[in-house]
């Protein structure tokens, strides 16, 4: 054997010619593997778009079914999983709809904010529809609605609202969220109810209307810095500061250097907050947020409301890893102004706590304080417990709503 020379034709076929003392001798050819035959995507566009179809005409389990199809041979694809979640949100099979949306995110690597919250809307209307006989569960589902445009939800709402009483804060959960919707007429039914309340229930009411934000409330709120009951007027004083009622700045300073020493602590944190502190409080406040006990560290954090950090912070991180797991989230809380990451890190951590208000406390958080991202709202949604799924609910509809950054 002298050479041997291969040939690569373009048709795929090789050819081997063997060389034996000078004369040539074709000997074998192999034909090229069949190309494999593959479904072209416009294919599943058109089994999508039938599902769709389906999906539109109520047919939901056809629809379910035409897009498992579509899933099987393309597990990523984001339109055939959206069909599925969608038309098992319809057939009230939630659970389901998460186990698809979850198989979505693992074949893609990708969270979807806009899918995941078709499942917390659909959880909202659930919880709306079944919390009938807890008034802060129901009413939170119907407000979460109502700001993402349900007008149907909001009517709800008030209606619950009109009938309800202001003899309880659980009572109070319609009116308090038809507040925080911007609703003004309920909150000057919160600022009667404050001023015609029995002695034992005006720091309860003045607690629910700083929840609420109803700060055209705040001059009621000052005319009780002066009560009879500390309580009361550490209540008004905390209060006075979140609304940031300037006017009441003067009767403060007053109460610091005149009232007992819990007034005086709620009394020089309202002031920071006013922007009305002297150096004397700098130097109060810097002893109590380095030297108190946690939770007045935390109360104290606070009241700087993100400003003057390096005071603060170093006292404030430790505490993410205190004994006390409710002192974790109340530091997480005021961390987030400053160190969203940490905060985030603290939240998500008690997410997996077997104690159920601390888990509603983290989820809490996390939504109001903008901090959930897609992840852990679905976490929050996988709950067994609605007082957490309520929270990933609103989460999800807030971020596939948020403008995009």
């Amino acid at each position: 054997m002298r050479y041997i020379t291969i040939v690569r034709p373009s048709l795929a076929v090789l050819v081997a010619a063997i060389v034996i003392g000078g004369s040539t001798v074709r000997a074998w050819t192999v034909p090229a593997e069949p190309a494999r035959q593959t479904r072209p995507a416009d294919e599943s566009a058109k089994e999508v778009l039938a599902a769709r179809t389906l999906l539109s005409a109520g047919r939901s389990l056809e629809a379910a079914a035409q897009a498992d199809q579509v899933l099987k041979r393309q597990p990523a694809n984001r339109d055939a999983a959206d069909v599925k979640v969608s038309a098992l949100v319809a057939l009230q099979r939630l659970d389901e709809a998460l186990g698809a949306y979850d198989a979505f995110v693992t074949a893609s690597r990708k969270t979807d904010a806009a899918m995941l919250s078709t499942i917390g809307r659909a959880h909202l209307r659930r919880i709306a529809r079944q919390a009938t006989s807890d008034l802060p569960l129901m009413a939170g589902a119907l407000e979460r609605l109502a700001r993402d445009g349900d007008a149907v939800s909001l009517e709800t709402l008030k209606k619950a609202a009109a009938g309800g009483s202001t003899a309880t804060v659980e009572a109070m959960a319609p009116l308090v969220s038809l507040v925080r919707l911007g609703d003004r007429d309920a909150e000057q039914r919160l600022g009667r109810a404050l001023v015609s309340a029995p002695p034992e229930s005006k720091a309860m009411l003045i607690r629910v209307l700083q929840d609420a934000g109803a700060r055209t409330q705040a001059p009621s709120v000052a005319e009780l810095l002066s009560d009879a009951d500390s309580v009361v007027r550490c209540a008004a004083a905390l209060a006075i500061g979140v609304f940031q009622y300037a006017k009441a700045a003067p009767q403060l300073q007053t109460m610091y250097g005149q009232d007992l020493p819990l007034v005086k602590m709620y009394t020089a944190a309202a002031l920071k907050r006013l922007g009305q502190s002297t150096p004397e409080i700098d130097t109060y406040l810097a002893g109590m947020v380095t030297r108190g006990v946690p939770e007045v560290q935390v109360a104290v954090a606070d009241a700087y409301q993100g400003a003057s950090a390096s005071l603060w912070m170093p006292a404030i991180k430790p505490l993410l890893s205190d004994r006390n797991e409710l002192i974790r989230v109340r530091a997480a809380e005021v961390l987030a102004c400053c160190d969203p990451t940490a905060a985030r890190a603290g939240l998500v951590a008690a997410l997996g706590s077997p104690v159920l208000p601390l888990r509603i406390e983290a989820a809490r958080a996390l939504e109001a304080k903008g901090l959930a991202e897609v992840a852990d709202a679905r976490k929050m949604l996988g709950d067994a417990f609605d007082g957490v799924r309520l929270h990933g609910a609103g989460a999800s509809v807030a971020l596939a709503t948020a403008p995009r950054k």
